[in-house]
């Protein structure tokens, strides 16, 4: 992704200070390919999104946890002043992750249960 960026934008600049619009095109065109490998690192995403649910279920762990770790992350990104266009996030948008992980939970009986490693654990780490 820095690589293509680079190509761009180094391409962009030459481009536009001579007007040379068919450098732009020629730039996109032989980075095409790169842009399309984009759509299967974000469907890998979503299918360890999957798993990572349905192992929490398995394990009888609550995977609510898992929405709002990303509701945490779709507000900090909302804050952010850096905006990624969806067509060259190699992630899909938190708003789509939180949407397919609660699908994911509706389609599933899961009975969770209290785990108190886990929790003893957790209050640890909070405390540090």
């Amino acid at each position: 992704m820095k690589m293509l960026c680079k190509n761009l934008s180094g391409y962009i600049f030459v481009s536009a200070l001579f007007s040379d619009i068919n450098g732009i095109m020629t730039v996109i065109a032989e980075n095409a390919h790169n842009l399309n490998t984009l759509t299967y690192s974000r469907k890998f995403e979503n299918e360890a999104d999957e798993q990572g649910t349905l192992i929490m279920i398995k394990n009888r762990i609550n995977p609510e946890g898992v929405i709002s770790l990303f509701e945490i992350l779709q507000n900090e990104e909302e804050n952010s002043k850096i905006k990624i266009p969806k067509y060259i996030s190699t992630h899909p948008f938190t708003s789509n992750r939180i949407e397919n992980i609660k699908k994911i939970i509706e389609k599933q009986n899961y009975p969770s249960r209290d785990n108190s490693d886990l929790e003893r654990i957790f209050k640890q780490l909070k405390s540090k």
